[in-house]
């Protein structure tokens, strides 16, 4: 059976039951979902998730959702010369958000505005996504900008699930999953459907 694959953030990570989109949309067009998603990711974790799914995977679709530029890694042990995407799932290398990295007591504000700025970081990360996009040019590929609003082309969906997210619905009595509870999950796909499929159907 052909393969659509997954990759992203927690927006995308452990997403599999049968209301939420990704499933809804593997579904429809006939394909087994196979999900690289971690929580957390950066967008250099991200890029490490396509390069593994390319290397090690068949797959003839992929949906991307990017991430926001204010995630920086650290890792629990020294890292490898070759680094790849089994050190971020086995949480050897992790990517959370600067934001929360000083409310875990792992920096201090000091250190934070010493070593990182967001316009660097925005940058940086449009080097990554631009890498990511050229990666795709060969495939069927709808790749959403998400939390990463500052970067924006023709190839991306502006947009994402975030529109839809347990932050802006606020608390309901529903099941949640990627951060959208279940009727986010069916109000996204019926917004977005058609632009994911234009992409993927080629």
């Amino acid at each position: 059976m052909d393969k659509i694959c997954f990759i992203g953030d927690s927006f995308l990570a452990d997403v599999n039951e049968p209301w939420t989109w990704p499933m809804m949309l593997a579904k429809d067009i006939g394909h087994t979902p196979i999900n690289f998603a971690i929580v957390g990711a950066s967008n250099f974790n991200i890029w490490h998730q396509l390069d593994y799914a390319t290397d090690n995977y068949n797959f003839d679709k992929i949906v991307v959702c990017l991430t926001a530029p204010n995630r920086i890694e650290s890792v629990s042990t020294p890292a490898p010369e070759h680094l790849d995407y089994t050190n971020f799932k086995s949480g050897e290398i992790t990517s959370w958000a600067l934001h929360e990295r000083i409310m875990q007591n792992e920096l201090s504000i000091e250190t934070a505005d010493l070593l990182f700025d967001h316009q660097v970081a925005v940058s940086k990360d449009k080097i990554i996504a631009k890498s990511i996009i050229h990666e795709l040019s060969w495939n069927d590929a709808c790749v959403f900008n998400n939390l990463f609003e500052e970067f924006s082309t023709n190839c991306v969906i502006n947009g994402g699930p975030r529109e839809f997210s347990d932050v802006v619905t606020g608390e309901l009595n529903e099941p949640v999953s990627g951060h959208l509870y279940r009727s986010a999950h069916t109000y996204f796909y019926n917004k977005y459907k058609d632009q994911i499929l234009s992409k993927i159907m080629s």
